[in-house]
């Protein structure tokens, strides 16, 4: 990251923060469902989760915040040469698209909590009803 000219690494470190913060949405997402539905261990990972995502965030702040310094005290400085392969990089920091991705948050287990979580728990809703109606 050191080798990037400073306006490629603020871009970057912007879309580093905005992803975060939109991880840390789906985080809170999460743990409100899973207060909803009382499972304490699920409720516990998200928590650890989120708090690892708000260290991150932090750090990437302070990064942007030390690199605003640093061009703010290296403005005296001549600009750096930018070799011919390196030009595009910017656009390719830059987001792509503006749809939503479906999360893949890593549970400190180990698995994933997305798309598996949702079907079991409308399978265990689904079962839930089946035995109330006496369908079982």
């Amino acid at each position: 990251m050191q080798t990037l000219p400073l306006e490629d690494r603020m871009a970057y470190l912007l879309h580093a923060q905005t992803s975060l913060s939109f991880r840390i949405n789906e985080v809170r997402h999460y743990i409100q469902q899973l207060r909803a539905t009382e499972r304490a261990q699920d409720l516990e990972a998200m928590n650890v989760i989120e708090k690892d995502l708000l260290r991150t965030t932090a750090m990437v702040l302070g990064l942007q915040e030390r690199h605003r310094l640093g061009s703010a005290s290296n403005n005296s400085r001549p600009p750096t040469p930018v070799p011919q392969g390196v030009r595009g990089r910017r656009a390719s920091l830059a987001p792509t698209t503006t749809e939503e991705i479906q999360p893949r948050i890593v549970s400190p287990s180990g698995g994933r909590i997305g798309k598996r979580y949702k079907k079991a728990a409308i399978r265990g809703k689904i079962e839930a009803v089946k035995k109330e109606l006496g369908f079982d």
